[in-house]
């Protein structure tokens, strides 16, 4: 698995299974995606996050968002998003705290 965050599109084939996860919004996302791409709420997960009743530390909130979206071990998660790579880079940050956590 990669190191950096940032992939180049050339070498996606030569990583493995992939899970493509579009951190557009709705109507972009029904306009067009990657070949088998989800979307991911971004908004619900950061009132999520910023929820005091939520926030990080409930897990089982977390292991059920990403597990719906069949984020896993198996495979590697690419997220992209229309080009300002603000709501990918959230994306990629949840995705970092849930793979540090022991049960994920």
């Amino acid at each position: 698995m990669p190191n950096d965050p940032f992939v180049d599109v050339a070498t996606l084939s030569s990583l493995g299974p992939i899970r493509y996860l579009d951190a557009r919004d709705q109507a972009t996302f029904e306009a067009g995606h990657a070949p088998g791409a989800v979307r991911v709420p971004v908004d619900e997960w950061d009132k999520a996050a910023k929820a005091g009743d939520i926030g990080f530390n409930k897990t089982a909130y977390w292991d059920h968002a990403l597990g719906s979206l069949g984020v896993g071990p198996s495979a590697l998660a690419v997220t992209y998003d229309g080009g300002q790579m603000t709501n990918a880079a959230r994306v990629w940050f949840m995705l970092q705290y849930s793979a540090s956590r022991p049960s994920f």
